[in-house]
Parts: C-alpha cells; sequence; structure tokens
C-alpha cells in the first residue's frame, strides 16, 4: 500500500494574490524549533516540489511491485536496531521508505521481538533529540542518560527505569463511570510506531509540511534528527492518526502490523517467558490505540505541543515540556 496526496484546483481560486502574501509556520532549525514566515511563491515552490515527489514515488512503486523481491537489501534493521543505530534508522526511514516498511513488516512475521525493541529504540530518540537537539551522537547521549553503553539486552529494562523515575501525566475520561487511563510513555509508544508506518505508507506526506498541513488542516511542528533531518512532534502525529483523512488507514496499518506480529508468536507456540513478554506488550498496544481513539472522543487526550514528552537534562527523568519554548522568532519585514 502507497498512499499518495493529489494536488487538485480549487474552481473558486482567486486569480490574482498580493505579492507580499505569505504563510506563518514553524521549521527545525539547528538544535531549535523556529518560526518561520514563508511567502506563497515559496509554498506553491513547495507543492510543485511535492508533485515531482509524487510521481517518483507512484514510478518506484510500479517498479517495486513489477520486480522480484531483491535477495540483498542497502540496510538491515536488525542489524541497525542491535547496534542501537537510532539516528541511522531516521535517516533511512527517509531516504528508503519503501525498502523501510517492507522490513518493518518483516519484523512482525519473523521476529517480533525486535519490532518491540525498534519502536522502544525510535521513542528513546525522539525523548532525546528533543532535549539535547541533533548534534550529539546518539551512542553518546545514551551513555549519558544511563551510564552504559547502548545494548540491546538492556533496552527495555532502561526505559523501563526512567519511566518509573519519571512523573509524566496520565490520561483519562473525566466521566466517574470510566476507569480508562492511558499513561503518557503508552501514548509514545504508539506514535513513535505510527510515524514509522506514515513514513513508509505515505512518504509524500511525511516528508512535506504542506502535504500535512493540507491532510490535518493545522500547524506541523518537528523535533530535531540528526543530518538535518527531522521527527514530527507527538501532537502532529496524534493529529495526523486521530484527526485526518490519513488517520484511518494508519490506524488499521498499525493494529494489522501488530496483530500478525502477535499471530507469528502464537504460531510458534512457544513458552518462552520472553516470547510470553512480548506477546502481552504487543496486545497492549493495540488496545492503546482504541483507547486513544475514545480518549480524544471524551477530549481527554491532550497532546498538544506544550506537553511534549523530553527528557529534564538536569535529573536525566521524563518530564512534559513545551515545543514553543524552544522555538526563537525570525523577524520578516512583511505583511499580509
Amino acid at each position: 500500500m502507497l498512499i499518495l496526496p493529489s494536488i487538485l484546483p480549487v474552481p473558486d481560486s482567486p486569480r490574482t494574490l498580493p505579492s507580499n502574501t505569505y504563510i506563518d509556520g514553524t521549521k527545525p532549525d539547528g538544535q531549535s524549533v523556529t518560526r518561520a514566515t514563508v511567502s506563497l511563491d515559496l509554498m506553491l515552490e513547495e507543492f510543485a516540489l511535492l508533485d515531482s515527489h509524487v510521481a517518483a514515488a507512484k514510478s518506484a512503486f510500479t517498479t517495486m511491485c513489477s520486480q522480484p523481491a531483491a535477495s540483498t537489501s542497502a540496510f538491515n534493521l536488525v542489524d541497525l536496531v542491535t547496534t542501537g543505530a537510532a539516528d541511522r534508522i531516521q535517516s533511512l526511514l527517509s531516504k528508503h521508505p519503501m525498502e523501510f516498511g517492507l522490513q518493518v513488516r518483516s519484523l512482525a512475521s519473523s521476529t517480533p521481538v525486535m519490532l518491540l525493541h525498534l519502536t522502544r529504540l525510535r521513542m528513546l530518540c525522539r525523548w532525546m533529540r528533543t532535549t539535547w537537539g541533533p548534534s550529539t551522537p546518539f551512542a553518546t547521549l545514551y551513555h549519558n542518560v544511563f551510564n552504559h553503553a547502548y545494548s540491546i539486552h538492556a533496552l527495555g529494562l532502561d526505559i523501563t527505569s526512567v519511566v518509573r523515575s519519571s512523573s509524566l501525566d496520565e490520561y483519562h475520561s473525566d466521566d466517574v463511570s470510566d476507569a480508562t487511563v492511558l499513561l503518557s510513555h503508552e501514548s509514545e509508544s504508539i506514535l513513535a510506531l505510527a510515524e514509522m508506518l506514515l513514513g513508509s505508507l505515505a512518504p509524500c506526506y511525511y516528508a512535506h509540511d504542506v502535504a500535512l498541513n493540507a491532510a490535518t488542516s493545522g500547524p506541523v511542528f518537528a523535533l530535531p534528527a540528526r543530518s538535518g533531518d527531522r521527527y514530527l512532534a507527538s501532537s502532529t502525529l496524534c493529529t495526523v492518526l486521530l484527526h485526518s483523512t490519513l488517520g484511518t488507514p494508519i490506524r488499521k496499518a498499525l493494529c494489522d502490523l501488530l496483530q500478525r506480529a502477535r499471530a507469528t508468536l502464537t504460531d510458534r507456540g512457544s513458552a518462552d517467558s520472553e516470547d510470553s513478554a512480548v506477546a502481552s506488550t504487543l496486545a497492549d498496544w493495540v488496545s492503546n490505540v482504541d483507547i486513544m481513539v475514545a480518549l480524544d472522543q471524551a477530549f481527554a487526550l491532550p497532546i498538544t505541543p506544550s506537553c511534549q514528552v523530553m527528557f529534564d537534562s538536569s535529573t536525566m527523568s521524563l518530564t512534559h515540556g513545551s515545543l514553543e519554548d524552544l522555538w526563537t522568532d525570525t523577524v520578516t519585514p512583511t505583511t499580509g
């Protein structure tokens, strides 16, 4: 499956616009997120670039579907997760979205535990990049937080320890008869996995803020990443997942992926304690998708730019920070 945007003419669109027409937005800039005022001409150039990327994606998808599966790949997600190459993983999602998606789905069918590790690794990197920006290598940040080098065998315990030492918000309905509770780190797991599916199934949306802006009818908030790339902020991912035309297919793909991973473990019939723990976590994630939908419908899921999960750099515990506090203003002498 490949989800592509279409740029359609508006029947009643104006024939002319003032030369100083502009659009306000935000963009990653070094270690911060910067306010940006973009002229309409630049925005139209972005749409033209998007159009060319859509055509290229269609061609690549057609070629991929018409050829036998390649015996080799430019990368191996299992190796990257094992070595903790979180920044490389993000770069490959952006550069090779279709191949990335194939490998993610392969994890669900072959090694579900690696799907779990991949999601947790990405979630952790998102938190670190929000706090410390893109300059420091992930391996250094990991060592600074946990006082030891990255190890896939310690990843789960490390995340558990940092979550337990933190005081994150929990989401719950105001209805006293509804005891449903969703913890912040639980929603962050869903959003981290959803971002990878968005990037691999709808790469032209994921790579272009103008497409996401059109799909969500709202601003696009970003988190810094290495090599000039960017993650999407939790608030934007939540909006995509719950309030856009992309939401239904991405949620379905997400639940299908998790169910496939669970089925793999069931078919294996293993009594291994690790397999049982993985299966339980995957089942929780499926339930958490439904819980997020229900809480959102009850207006009880305030995942906003002002409560982005990140690290407290002084205590190395998790906290809610405001992306607006990370912004720096750029002054553009124009009117509109």
